[in-house]
């Protein structure tokens, strides 16, 4: 399905913004710089504005503020839920205060996914992506002091990636990444682990059946080899006679 460049545009803006705040979540918790929270915020709310000023169109407009609103609650959870000497500064002036005049991300942003999954509307695929995309990066909203957050936040992923899937059959759980540098960010290195390929299964199976096959016949021959001679004494005596 072809998309409208401005809504490729978002995505890849999207990207952008969420580099930028887990670079700045790395350097606080590596503690490699002594970063001055006012900083960080002058910075992120100049980015903001830019988007909003760039993106400014009637029709687009509002898929832009819910994309701004995706991106500031986002860094309102990471900064707010970290171990930092800005926490407090960050807890008095939250970006989606500054941008909405709300503190509600925790409940709206889950209340909107289930409007945007029963509305089932095409036009809305990127930011059905974009909410995938938060909820993978980490934000848990008002599930994130729960014992089993993972399991409504996974029930809302599922039902996000039925509805794309519904008009991009390209997508899938493992691939849907729009964008990659944050990951650099969040995910450790691991080693990548594959399961053996079906073909060699089959192969070393067949393998075995065949040595199995053989070895039992050669096993077979030499415990019957005393019986076959005694059936081949009697078979010739009675031929004899």
């Amino acid at each position: 399905m072809q998309r409208d460049s401005k809504i490729t545009d978002l995505g890849l803006i999207f990207g952008d913004f969420c580099s930028e705040i887990f670079k700045y979540k790395t350097q606080i918790i590596q503690k490699t710089e002594n970063l001055d929270p006012k900083v960080i915020y002058k910075n992120l709310v100049s980015k903001v504005k830019g988007i909003l000023e760039r993106q400014k169109s009637i029709t687009f407009e509002q898929q832009v503020r819910e994309v701004v609103y995706i991106m500031v609650s986002l860094a309102d959870e990471i900064f707010l839920n970290i171990s930092w000497d800005g926490k407090k500064f960050w807890e008095d002036n939250m970006l989606e205060k500054h941008f909405f005049g709300t503190q509600i991300a925790g409940e709206k942003i889950f209340n909107n996914i289930e409007k945007l999954i029963e509305k089932n509307d095409v036009e809305s695929l990127l930011i059905a992506e974009i909410y995938m995309k938060v909820l993978s990066l980490g934000f848990r909203g008002k599930f994130r002091d729960d014992t089993d957050k993972d399991k409504p936040i996974n029930v809302f992923r599922r039902n996000l990636f039925n509805f794309v899937e519904r008009y991009d059959k390209s997508i899938n759980m493992v691939s849907h990444r729009m964008f990659g540098k944050e990951y650099t960010y969040t995910l450790p290195t691991i080693n990548r682990q594959f399961l053996p390929d079906v073909s060699v299964i089959n192969y070393v199976y067949a393998f075995f059946v065949f040595m199995f096959l053989v070895i039992s016949s050669v096993v077979w021959l030499i415990e019957t080899r005393d019986l076959y001679e005694i059936l081949h004494e009697i078979s010739a005596i009675v031929l004899r006679a």
